[in-house]
């Protein structure tokens, strides 16, 4: 009998059973069962087993944490609407997830075809957790090139062969200002058009306010919705 094998499957059952309770009793019960079956099922298709939730407080430092949500990744149901609006040309670009934790959309980038995929997070714990956990998906795809780096949104030179951006409410309006006058910076230096797929897109307005229009949106169970924002070239 192969113990190692049940100590995961057992880690990993335990690990869906208390995310179904903080999701119920912060949310409701009905959507944790809707995000959670679907936990155990995406977690299998993409190989990539990173469910549950982190405060931070191990890892990034107190005046850093005032300003970022707590570690939990995007639920495959809003991650899969947002990636179904990518059009196949913006696949020859690169995708960046702003806040990537431990890596979940970026495995699911290297599955929708993406081949340079960025990924940063304030917290150095999170970033090598990413890193150890996209191992297997490096060997699948291995063509793909993931660039996982260890900085603040104020801070991050945005790449100018970013083609689309992926948002999971990262950060407060103030650091998504700082973020976006990164991401301007990238657009001026190299003009084109910019696909942001936000989920729980609390700071939507920061965005439009810079010249992003609204071209997709959804909502599901009240608490499940994402937009996807387009910047033009002029």
């Amino acid at each position: 009998m192969n113990t190692i094998g049940l100590d995961i499957d057992m880690k990993r059952w335990l690990g869906y059973i208390q995310y179904f309770f903080f999701l119920g009793f912060n949310w409701n019960f009905p959507l944790a069962i809707f995000i959670v079956r679907r936990e155990i099922s995406g977690e299998r298709k993409y190989n990539h087993f990173v469910s549950g939730t982190d405060d931070l407080k191990d890892s990034v430092g107190e005046a850093d944490r005032q300003h970022a949500s707590i570690y939990q990744p995007i639920n495959f149901y809003t991650a899969e609407k947002l990636f179904e609006q990518i059009p196949s040309s913006y696949k020859k670009t690169a995708i960046l997830d702003a806040g990537s934790g431990k890596g979940r959309v970026l495995a699911m980038a290297a599955y929708a075809g993406f081949t340079a995929i960025y990924g940063f997070d304030i917290s150095a714990d999170m970033c090598l957790q990413a890193t150890q956990s996209l191992q297997d998906i490096q060997k699948q795809f291995p063509k793909t090139h993931f660039d996982i780096t260890v900085a603040n949104a104020n801070e991050y030179d945005v790449p100018d062969d970013v083609g689309v951006i992926f948002l999971f409410n990262p950060f407060d309006g103030l650091v998504m200002q700082d973020f976006i006058a990164q991401v301007m910076l990238s657009l001026r230096r190299k003009s084109r058009n910019l696909l942001v797929l936000y989920a729980n897109p609390v700071h939507k307005s920061n965005w439009t306010k810079e010249g992003f229009t609204e071209v997709y949106a959804f909502q599901k169970m009240k608490w499940l919705e994402g937009v996807v924002l387009l910047y033009q070239q002029k």
